[in-house]
């Protein structure tokens, strides 16, 4: 092909570019500038973590509340880990502030089941508060209750014995009364236990006038006067806490029942310290009420009716009418009831309405028979009674009698109570059902139907 018929491939040349004003060094510096900055912020971008959800300021929760509301709702571990927090809060200066929130953490650890963090926590506290702070007497038995729960027994008396004498063994603080394994009972430890015997029966009982209440003291102290009822005492300590350890080891104290036992024991000794501590101050009565009550209430007073009678147990009535006609007075009834050299009669010497009959025991009918006796004498008729048939002589008869005030004192005291008690016990428990919303369904439990609404037609009740 020619050149001049060859087509013409080639492209236009664009047209020269208008020429750019001159912006000098500056401007290149500044573009350089902002493309360092646009990738500093994309890498910046790229590494950074992501981002936390927001948390609130430790100081807007209350851990120390909330710490409450744990324990009370029996969720102990979280009120442990929630004191904890609380006490994170505290200076490292407040020793007092800071062994009590421990003590609070061992309480919930403890309730817990975990004994040996509630051990390490009771330590802590202790070392916080001191040796003689007023929580010291209680952390000592909770550290005590924690190595029991452990089955650590030999360590608990270990503990028990540095305590005693401040980190030395004990081996004078008094004479050894008993050893189980090695702890070791003292004398003064034995003698300690039974004064606090006597101060617990008293501790929860109602406000006594200070002349009684010496007067128990003294008579719970003489019991131990004798140094063999120390002894028995002594024997009952050792035997308890042989059993006791016998059924840790055999973990019976874990036992659902027996739980559900100590549960219901714990709920009346609560309830009846509740009473006691309300009821305390608010039984004050003065002679002049006691005179009033034991006048409005003489009858009470009284004592029984006492009778002296021979009786003749009999093994037929046959045999117990035949006697009755041959014998008219208490001598002939004596001497027709020996047999063989032995007298068969039975004399019972100013007994009451109640009392047991000497060599019989208990016969309601043959007391009844002889109260019922208008004098003394020979009664009419046998009293049959346990397949045996009685005759009776009354030798005498003494009719019930009201004493003077100052001879039962004593006892117009303790009615006194008892009643102003029961009714101040009644008050309180009304108040505490409207207090608490109690509502007891009585128609429940007597199985009673509730009075039946009006009858309507079957049409209505449909509608």
């Amino acid at each position: 092909m020619s050149d001049e018929l060859r087509p013409d491939l080639s492209l236009p040349e664009a047209p020269p570019a208008p020429p750019r004003p001159s912006r000098g060094r500056l401007g290149g510096s500044l573009i350089i500038v902002a493309l360092g900055a646009i990738l500093f912020l994309q890498y910046r971008i790229l590494v950074r973590p992501a981002a936390a959800p927001p948390e609130a300021p430790a100081s807007s929760i209350d851990w120390r509340a909330h710490a409450l509301k744990l324990g009370q709702r029996n969720l102990h571990d979280a009120a442990a880990r929630a004191w904890q927090r609380h006490l994170d809060t505290l200076p490292a200066s407040d020793r007092e502030g800071r062994g009590k929130i421990l003590y609070q953490i061992a309480g919930e650890l403890m309730l817990a089941g975990d004994y040996q963090e509630a051990v390490s926590s009771f330590w802590q506290a202790e070392r916080l508060l001191g040796f003689s702070s007023e929580l010291a007497p209680k952390i000592a038995e909770a550290v005590g209750e924690c190595l029991e729960r452990l089955g650590k027994f030999d360590e608990k008396d270990r503990e028990m014995r540095e305590r005693a004498v401040g980190g030395a063994v004990a081996d004078a603080a008094g004479e050894i009364a008993a050893e189980i394994g090695l702890e070791k009972i003292t004398m003064h430890e034995l003698e300690r236990r039974i004064a606090r015997d006597a101060e617990l029966q008293l501790s929860w009982q109602y406000a006594l006038p200070p002349e009684q209440e010496k007067e128990i003291r003294k008579q719970l102290a003489a019991q131990y006067e004798d140094p063999s009822k120390k002894l028995g005492r002594l024997y009952e300590l050792v035997a308890q806490q042989l059993l006791y350890r016998r059924g840790r080891e055999l973990e019976i104290d874990k036992a659902p029942e027996l739980q559900e036992l100590l549960g219901r024991t714990k709920a009346q000794l609560v309830a009846a310290a509740v009473v006691a501590r309300d009821l305390k101050d608010k039984i004050k009565p003065s002679a002049m009420d006691l005179g009033a009550y034991f006048s409005a209430n003489r009858e009470k007073f009284q004592t029984p009716p006492r009778a002296t009678v021979r009786v003749v147990p009999l093994p037929s009535k046959e045999e117990a009418e035949k006697l009755i006609a041959a014998a008219t007075t208490e001598d002939a009834l004596a001497a027709a009831a020996v047999k063989d050299g032995k007298d068969g009669s039975i004399v019972a010497e100013r007994i009451a309405p109640q009392d047991p009959i000497g060599g019989l025991g208990p016969v309601p009918a043959l007391s009844k028979a002889i109260f019922a006796a208008k004098e003394p004498g020979l009664l009419p008729a046998p009293v049959e009674a346990g397949g045996a048939f009685f005759v009776v002589f009354v030798r005498a008869l003494e009719p019930p009698a009201t004493p003077e005030f100052e001879a039962v004192k004593g006892q117009v005291l303790d009615a006194y109570y008892q009643e102003k008690q029961r009714e101040l016990q009644e008050t309180l428990v009304k108040e505490l059902f409207a207090k608490y919303g109690a509502l007891v369904h009585d128609d429940v439990v007597l199985r009673k139907k509730p009075p039946a609404a009006e009858k309507q037609p079957e049409e209505q009740r449909a509608q």
